[in-house]
């Protein structure tokens, strides 16, 4: 796959076979918790049970180590109670409120199974707005462009950038979405701070979705 393909892509799997090939180590357990929690977040309405959100919910928020590693286990085993239930009360194995359970248990989970991870936001693609687009979408605005890394200057990382990109990062939607807003007065700032990296101000600039695990956010804030 080349750069101006992966672009405009929905092929998630050789999307993600290209990031495989070249070594990115963006496969990392807190991108792959929010790139989970994200594609869950796609399917919300699905999730009938409070343990399945609450799973998601605290999965967000280990990924940054603010929940006790125990509380998340618990999240993790009434996730898959409630995964089950729903499996054994449907006759259709491929009803979306299982792979949305199951997708909520695995990004939840303290050792990720990638290729699992995967399959569950693959098979979320079918389901809802937008589709294997907006999954693509999501693995774009977290795993960045793997055909042009960047780095940040750390003389643009002004306190003014530092407290712009920490209200960003902690005051996201309900739906799971940062606020494209304050994304853009980030980049006001950044761009003031002296930074001239066209990719990283553009996207911030951009209407997205961005949500958490955000490539050029993450920069910023120094999050792998």
């Amino acid at each position: 796959m080349t750069e101006a393909e992966r672009l405009t892509s929905s092929d998630l799997l050789e999307m993600t076979n290209t990031l495989r090939e070249r070594n990115l180590v963006w496969f990392c357990k807190r991108k792959f918790r929010l790139f989970a929690a994200a594609c869950v977040r796609r399917v919300w309405c699905h999730l009938t049970r409070n343990e399945s959100i609450a799973a998601v919910e605290l999965s967000e928020r280990a990924a940054d180590h603010k929940v006790p590693e125990q509380d998340l286990l618990i999240a993790v085993g009434l996730a898959d109670d409630a995964a089950v239930e729903i499996d054994n009360s449907c006759e259709n194995q491929k009803d979306p409120r299982i792979w949305a359970a199951y997708a909520a248990l695995v990004g939840s989970h303290h050792s990720m199974d990638i290729d699992k991870t995967l399959e569950a936001a693959f098979f979320s693609s079918d389901i809802g707005e937008g589709g294997r687009a907006a999954v693509a979408d999501l693995l774009r605005e977290i795993a960045g462009n793997p055909f042009h890394l960047h780095s940040i200057d750390l003389s643009n990382l002004t306190d003014t950038v530092a407290s712009l990109a920490k209200a960003a990062y902690e005051r996201n939607e309900p739906s799971g979405h940062l606020d494209p807003m304050r994304l853009a007065i980030l980049a006001d700032a950044l761009e003031d701070a002296g930074s001239n990296d066209t990719h990283i101000l553009s996207h911030l600039r951009s209407f997205g979705p961005h949500v958490r695990g955000c490539w050029a956010l993450d920069l910023i804030l120094g999050k792998c």
